[in-house]
C-alpha cells in the first residue's frame, strides 16, 4: 500500500514559535551546580547556560536534546520563527559552544566511557547527525566538532554493547529500543557503519523474535515511551518491509484498530479520582504511530496517522506552557514527533 505519511499537516506556523520560546526559556535557566560528575566546561556560577552538558552524567540528554531541537527548528521553520527567534536560538547555541566546549566534552567522554548512557548518547549522536545537514551548524563550524563527539559516543557504545546481555524494556528514558532507534538513525545519517551494524545485530537478537504484545497497558507516571511501540519502531528499521509487516501483525495485532488505546492521549489516574496527561508519552506515541502506519492495513493506517497528528495537536499547548523542569524533554520530543 502507498504510505499515508505524506498527509501530515504543517506544524511550523502553529507550534514552532511557542516551542522555540519554551526552549530558549529552558536553555537559559541555570540549575544548581553539582560537584559530582559536572561538565568539564561548566562553571560554578552558571553551568547550564555555558556548557554542552550541565550538572551530572545522567542529565547529559537535557542539554544535548535541547540543542538538537534548536538546530532542527532553525532548519525546518525559520520563516515561522521570524528573525528575532532565529537570532535568539543561534545566539544561545553560540554561547553554549564557544571556547572549545564541544571538544572538551569529547575528551570527557573518552575519559569517562559510561558518562551519559544511554539516552544522552542517543541525543548526542542525533545532534551530530543534525549538524551534518544543518546550514547554521555548518556555517559556524559546529558540524565537524560534533562529529568528533559522535565518534566518542560510538566507541563507548560498542564497548558497552559488548558486555550487555539483555535490553531494558521499561518505558523510561533507559528503554533500550527507544534509545537504539535514535542511535541507529543517527549513525546511519553519519555514515558510521560499525555501530549501526552492531545495533542492527543486537536488535535482531533481542527484539525480532515471534512475540505477541500489547501497547494497551497502564503507563507509569515517569514513562516517556511505550515499550511495545518502541520495540516495533526499532524492528521496523532492521527487517525488510514485507517481513516487518508480517512481524508487526503478530506482535501488535490490534494496532490501529478503533479500540486501540494507543490512539488516545495517555493519562495517569491518581487515587483521588484525578488524572494528568503524560505529555512525553503522548509525543512518542505520535512519533511511533506515524512510523508504523504505512505497515498497517489501509483502514488502520489511516486511523493511526490521524491519531498521530491529533496527539501532537492536543498536547502542544502543554509543551508551550511546561516548566523548565519538564520542557527540556518535552520540546525535543515535540519537535521529533512533528518534524521527523
Amino acid at each position: 500500500m502507498s504510505s499515508p505519511v505524506e498527509q501530515r499537516p504543517d506544524w511550523r506556523a502553529s507550534c514552532a514559535p511557542g516551542w522555540a520560546r519554551a526552549l530558549l526559556r529552558t536553555m537559559g535557566t541555570p540549575v544548581p551546580w553539582a560537584s559530582a560528575g559536572s561538565s568539564s566546561t561548566a562553571t560554578r556560577a552558571n553551568p547550564d547556560t555555558e556548557s554542552l552538558r550541565p550538572r551530572v552524567d545522567d542529565d547529559w540528554h537535557s542539554s544535548a536534546h535541547m540543542e538538537w531541537a534548536a538546530l532542527v527548528l532553525l532548519r525546518e521553520a525559520p520563516a515561522a520563527l521570524g528573525p528575532e527567534l532565529v537570532g535568539a536560538l543561534t545566539g544561545q547555541l553560540r554561547r553554549r559552544w564557544r571556547g572549545g566546549a564541544i571538544p572538551a566534552e569529547a575528551d570527557q567522554l573518552r575519559a569517562r566511557p559510561d558518562a551519559g548512557r544511554p539516552l544522552g548518547w542517543a541525543w548526542t549522536a542525533m545532534l551530530a547527525a543534525e549538524a551534518r545537514r544543518n546550514g547554521t551548524a555548518v556555517d559556524n563550524g559546529w558540524d565537524g566538532q560534533l562529529g568528533e563527539l559522535a565518534e566518542a559516543v560510538s566507541a563507548n557504545l560498542l564497548r558497552a554493547l559488548a558486555c550487555t546481555d539483555a535490553p531494558v524494556r521499561l518505558g523510561t528514558g533507559r528503554n533500550t529500543a527507544f534509545c537504539a532507534g535514535l542511535l541507529l538513525d543517527a549513525f546511519d545519517a553519519l555514515g558510521q557503519d560499525g555501530p549501526a551494524g552492531v545495533l542492527r545485530d543486537r536488535a535482531r537478537t533481542w527484539f525480532c523474535g515471534p512475540q505477541r504484545s500489547s501497547s494497551a497497558v497502564d503507563p507509569c507516571a515517569n514513562d516517556i515511551c511505550s515499550p511495545a511501540l518502541s520495540q516495533a519502531d526499532l524492528v521496523r528499521r532492521v527487517l525488510p518491509a514485507g517481513a516487518f509487516d508480517q512481524w508487526l501483525a503478530g506482535f501488535l495485532p490490534r494496532l490501529g484498530s478503533p479500540r486501540d488505546a494507543t490512539l488516545g492521549v495517555p493519562v495517569r489516574h491518581d487515587g483521588a479520582g484525578g488524572c494528568r496527561v503524560l505529555t512525553a508519552l503522548a509525543l512518542t506515541r505520535a512519533l511511533h504511530l506515524r512510523h508504523l502506519a504505512p505497515h498497517l492495513p489501509r483502514a488502520r493506517a489511516e486511523l493511526a496517522l490521524r491519531a498521530s497528528g491529533r496527539l501532537v495537536d492536543e498536547v502542544a499547548p502543554l509543551v508551550d506552557a511546561a516548566p523548565v523542569t519538564s520542557a527540556h524533554l518535552l520540546v525535543p520530543l515535540a519537535v521529533l514527533a512533528a518534524a521527523d
